[in-house]
């Protein structure tokens, strides 16, 4: 259902998996179906009611010791803050995901996390944090694809953000040099560094 794009379908199947996880007393399931509910309400631009069930699930996820849902609510709760247009909640909740990968060696995890981490820097016009990011990112990719874990696309698309980066990192010292001091920019040039 949720495939099909049948959100509504898939939200009164998540919910009736949600009562039955929790008439069983299943943790682990109730913490899924929350995770699932959490996720869906946050395609269907609906990320307050998203941030309940997801928080539910972050607590249960603690509570089971289990690292990985920890990182999954993680992941979802900064999508969800993020939709809000709380970047800062989302930068928390991005760097606590990137926190956990590193912990339980997921790659791809941390590849993700720093990739949105570098997305949100730059809108900021944070471009030195952002540069950082897709450095990492980029780094992670390559592991990846030596590893067999991932085709040669991953870098390509990891060095196109780490460009974008950089470039807009350059744009930024540029307009600082504008601002500050006209007559070093005409300095620089006239004798442009190689």
């Amino acid at each position: 259902m949720e495939e099909a794009g049948d959100y509504n379908a898939a939200v009164e199947f998540f919910s009736k998996q949600l009562e039955a996880a929790r008439a069983n007393r299943d943790r682990a399931a109730e913490g899924e179906a929350c995770f699932r509910l959490g996720r869906t309400y946050v395609v269907v631009q609906q990320a307050v009611k998203a941030i309940q069930f997801l928080d539910e699930y972050e607590r249960i996820a603690i509570e089971l010791e289990d690292l990985t849902g920890h990182g999954k609510a993680s992941a979802a709760l900064a999508a969800a803050h993020q939709s809000l247009g709380d970047d800062d909640k989302a930068v928390e909740f991005l760097t606590n995901y990137l926190e956990i990968s590193a912990k339980t060696e997921n790659l791809q995890a941390q590849g993700e996390s720093c990739s949105a981490l570098g997305v949100i820097y730059n809108s900021r016009g944070e471009f030195d944090k952002s540069v950082e990011m897709f450095e990492k990112n980029f780094e992670i990719a390559r592991s990846n694809v030596s590893s067999g874990q991932a085709n040669t696309s991953l870098v390509d698309k990891s060095r196109v953000y780490l460009g974008i980066a950089r470039g807009n990192q350059l744009r930024g010292k540029v307009f600082m040099h504008i601002n500050t001091d006209i007559s070093e920019l005409i300095n620089m040039k006239k004798n442009p560094v190689k």
